[in-house]
């Protein structure tokens, strides 16, 4: 409800569909280095993506990473959303080496409002060891991913 609020125009008549939260630790337990990436490039199955931090800002180590590429593009209207949001190799083959995008830095307690239907992904990963400095990220998704429709945002 808080969301409806601060973004009323945006979300009016959207549902929320799925909401979780990824922790990315960064020590597996074997000692070696987990998470180096996060999430790989997909695009969601919803109009409007609210991705949430709220690891301490000193937890993460590259105060210029650590939070979110968003591609400029979105995938073809004919591609399922099983493509759309897995298909790594149809994905790269879309956008290529050198495919625009937009780096959103983290910040702690840093909520990222996005076009679901654009290519996004977890940048560039190095927090410090330690649970409660694993970057944790929540997930909002609103409304469905719609071949052919548009979308707010």
């Amino acid at each position: 409800s808080e969301l409806r609020e601060a973004l009323p125009e945006l979300l009016r008549d959207c549902t929320l569909r799925q909401a979780w939260a990824y922790a990315y630790p960064r020590d597996a337990p074997s000692g070696k280095r987990s998470h180096p990436r996060g999430i790989d490039v997909h695009s969601d199955d919803a109009d409007v993506s609210v991705n949430v931090w709220i690891a301490p800002n000193d937890a993460n180590l590259n105060n210029q990473t650590g939070g979110l590429r968003i591609y400029e593009a979105k995938p073809p209207d004919d591609w399922s959303f099983e493509t759309a949001n897995r298909d790594l190799d149809a994905i790269g083959s879309l956008l290529g080496e050198d495919a625009p995008f937009y780096r959103v830095p983290y910040r702690e307690n840093r909520a990222v409002v996005l076009n679901g239907h654009r290519f996004h992904q977890t940048d560039a990963l190095d927090f410090a060891p330690g649970f409660l400095n694993h970057r944790i990220n929540l997930t909002f998704l609103f409304g469905k991913r719609r071949r052919n429709g548009g979308c707010r945002i």
